[in-house]
């Protein structure tokens, strides 16, 4: 018998598990099912806001993934009833309401919108598979991550030497993130490509929220006075190999973006992110060193910007510095 498992991905229920042993089991025998839906997370959180939980949806499908209960509820303590067998257990948190769902497949065909997540309520999934052999099983554990991946400006220095710009006075106006993956699948195989995105290319201000883009109000940086106030911005997973950057729209990578005044004249300081993955979170911390590019999905010179990335995971807190 296969153990009860997490999985993340339509695919990875058949290739985690053996061949099941027959059970010895009466299958219209009913059982009741206890079920928790903690965080993934093995850190402290230190924002509440990236972990608030507002409502559950609690799916149980039959090993033929038709769907046997269901509840919608504000409360964690889940109870759901059920015959004996294989199940598959799905926890979905702040996500639209899906009583419609009749199978599994036909969940896995949903789509969610970036749209969907707010700050104190983001969209959380997780999926546990278990085998129901006893009337009264110990209470069952279903993970739950968020689909987001954050993205943070830590900190923003301006150190430009040239004499031509460095007596300019160097103004941001705004932060935000272009080419946004804006809709995607639940429970996405790994190389998924975003169904739709939003602010391709360049700011769109249709496309604004408080998830993509912060208004900065002309925020004057300069050598003795860093930016050091922490811009959060959250985007749905990118995970395209190849980047672009063609003038004309086709999928590329997520970049963010500084869009600032020197002077009299307005340059962006785009910096191109490494492949998004839902639950992570990306600190971006940027030193401008001259000025930048007229358009804001430019290729920036190592020249013109540094720029570190560091990549952690949401749960285990583990640090990646990458330097590009």
């Amino acid at each position: 018998m296969c153990a009860a498992f997490v999985a993340s991905s339509f695919i990875s229920i058949f290739s985690g598990c053996q061949k099941e042993v027959a059970k010895d089991y009466d299958s219209n025998e009913m059982a009741t099912l206890r079920i928790s839906i903690p965080m993934g997370d093995t850190k402290v959180i230190s924002d509440a806001n990236d972990a608030q939980v507002n409502h559950y949806q609690v799916f149980l499908f039959k090993d033929d993934y038709s769907l046997e209960d269901y509840t919608n509820q504000t409360s964690p303590d889940v109870t759901l009833d059920c015959t004996m067998g294989k199940k598959y257990i799905v926890a979905m948190v702040n996500a639209p309401l899906m009583d419609d769902i009749m199978d599994y497949r036909t969940l896995t065909e949903k789509t969610s919108l970036l749209s969907d997540n707010s700050v104190g309520s983001f969209v959380m999934e997780g999926l546990t598979v278990i085998d129901v052999a006893t009337t009264n099983p110990a209470k069952i554990a279903v993970p739950v991550t968020r689909k987001v991946a954050k993205v943070e400006l830590s900190s923003l220095t301006v150190a430009i030497d040239m004499p031509q710009y460095s007596s300019l006075a160097f103004k941001v106006s705004s932060v935000y993130l272009i080419n946004v993956s804006s809709e995607i699948q639940y429970f996405p195989m790994q190389k998924t490509v975003p169904v739709s995105w939003s602010n391709q290319l360049a700011f769109v201000s249709e496309d604004a929220n408080d998830l993509t883009y912060d208004d900065m109000g002309d925020f004057q940086v300069t050598a003795s006075t860093p930016y050091t106030t922490k811009n959060t911005f959250y985007t749905y997973a990118n995970l395209i190999d190849n980047d672009s950057f063609s003038t004309t729209w086709s999928p590329r990578h997520t970049r963010l973006v500084v869009e600032a005044m020197l002077g009299d004249q307005v340059y962006y300081y785009p910096v191109t992110l490494p492949k998004l993955e839902q639950n992570k979170v990306y600190g971006v911390n940027l030193k401008i060193t001259r000025p930048g590019s007229f358009t804001p999905d430019a290729r920036i010179d190592k020249f013109d910007a540094d720029f570190q990335i560091t990549v952690k995971d949401w749960v285990q807190g583990e640090t990646v510095d990458e330097e590009i």
